[in-house]
């Protein structure tokens, strides 16, 4: 078993570093009595060592916020700021892994939760929602950049979600709708592709570029909470994966030297009629 996260923590997202995992924020059940406390940390996994450290403290605290890596550096951009409501900022910090210290970067024009943040090609893009999924956002940064470039929106709200790149190119779930895409090259996206056999398109799934294909994991309001999908972009098929030990949801996947890893999220208890959430990280046998 791979060693515990040090808090449990869901509304995550990770990118990934020199070998390392960078998982900004989240939100979990803490301390006593316990109440629920979004976090001002990043999570960070040493891969090779099986070993976990924390940050220095984030400006402000924050969960579902997007992440990616630029120029050396972990960008974390937006985020549900509170404890209790969903109070949301455009705000964009920049942990420096050197020197353990955090700068502040161009804020995005509107406030972005549960948005889908990748890196292509040196720029950091994030795809996300207003609140009520009425406007829907795509933009990028580059390092030194001063403000955020506007991109063509999304053909659908994004929320509760997850992506990854891979080719250069964008892959976004979109819950109960499927499959779509985003070219950065052409400023395009695509949204004809085939549905995941037997099931319509999970909400709140992890997504992970691995093995060359489009990882789905999990999430919810499915019939099977624990199932695993992957997409093949060349051969334009699904192929069914082995299922997780439990049904996670807004937890997230990252590939690192060839290896998938599944970390965070939270399950519903039925019995307790509570959350249950999550310090574990899991590895995929290969």
């Amino acid at each position: 078993a791979l060693s515990p996260m040090p808090y449990s923590v869901h509304d995550v997202f990770g990118a990934e570093l020199d070998g390392k995992i960078y998982i900004p924020g989240g939100q979990a059940t803490h301390g006593f009595p316990a109440a629920l406390t979004t976090f001002n940390r990043m999570f960070i996994y040493d891969t090779e060592k099986d070993a976990w450290q924390l940050s220095s403290p984030m400006k402000i605290k924050r969960r579902y916020c997007g992440v990616g890596t630029l120029g050396g550096k972990i960008w974390v951009v937006g985020g549900y700021i509170s404890d209790v409501n969903d109070e949301a900022t455009g705000r964009v910090e920049i942990y420096d892994p050197e020197t353990d210290s955090w700068s502040d970067g161009p804020s995005l024009d509107a406030p972005c939760t549960q948005g889908v943040a990748a890196v292509v090609n040196g720029r950091l893009y994030i795809m996300f929602s207003n609140r009520d999924r009425t406007i829907s956002y795509t933009s990028s940064i580059a390092p030194g950049e001063t403000a955020w470039r506007p991109e063509p929106p999304p053909p659908c709200p994004i929320f509760q979600t997850d992506g990854c790149e891979l080719n250069n190119k964008i892959y976004i779930i979109v819950p109960a709708v499927g499959l779509i895409m985003y070219d950065p090259a052409l400023q395009t996206w695509q949204t004809d592709f085939p549905a995941i056999p037997y099931t319509k398109a999970p909400r709140a799934a992890a997504v992970a570029n691995h093995n060359n294909q489009v990882w789905v994991i999990s999430g919810t309001d499915v019939a099977d909470e624990k199932m695993v999908w992957h997409f093949s972009t060349r051969e334009r098929e699904w192929t069914q994966g082995p299922s997780v030990p439990r049904s996670i949801r807004w937890a997230d996947g990252l590939e690192v030297n060839g290896r998938l890893y599944l970390f965070g999220g939270a399950t519903y208890s039925e019995r307790h009629e509570i959350f249950v959430f999550w310090n574990t990280i899991y590895l995929l046998n290969q």
